[in-house]
């Protein structure tokens, strides 16, 4: 049996990490659900195929209050426009969306997960634009400068669509 590392969303949306064993990689993410798990991160251990404990006992994964799921220095004037980061962004926020959890949930587990910073009070100020009764779109418009028109676009065609979590 191959050996994953995995961080996950449980129903209530808190972070928990830990390994979980399985024959491949999709059998890890299948036990995951299984247990009420939604998997965000996934990969396969570097400890290779060994038969480690599971972090935290019992394979239920640890709270992982800062899981990992930062994005350093995003925002920041060195950064801002990184692809790399948006694209992790997106793909975080749609594996949440497609979990199931609302918009302004999937922003909350992101920035729980987030090291303060620009990029944690960008997403704060994200989900308060969220929680006024505006849309996603008119939040990444508040940072056109780490967000590109063409991304504010998809996101808009998204929400206008009704399948945002499949257009990130």
């Amino acid at each position: 049996m191959a050996v994953f590392d995995y961080r996950a969303s449980n129903r209530s949306g808190e972070l928990t990490e830990g390994v979980e064993s399985a024959v491949d990689l999709q059998s890890a993410a299948r036990a995951l659900r299984a247990r009420g798990l939604t998997p965000i991160e996934l990969k396969p251990s570097a400890g290779g195929t060994a038969m480690p404990q599971p972090v935290g006992g019992k394979g239920e994964g640890k709270t992982a209050p800062r899981a990992g799921l930062t994005l350093p220095g995003f925002g920041s004037r060195a950064e801002h426009s990184s692809a790399e980061q948006v694209l992790r962004f997106t793909s975080e926020l749609g594996i949440l969306l497609q979990a199931g959890l609302p918009l302004d949930r999937a922003m909350k587990v992101q920035i729980d997960s987030a090291e303060p910073g620009v990029h944690r009070a960008m997403m704060e100020d994200i989900l308060t634009t969220l929680k006024s009764g505006r849309s996603l779109t008119v939040g990444l418009e508040q940072h056109g400068s780490v967000f590109s028109s063409f991304y504010i676009s998809m996101v808009r065609s998204g929400e206008a669509s009704g399948n945002l979590a499949g257009v990130l």
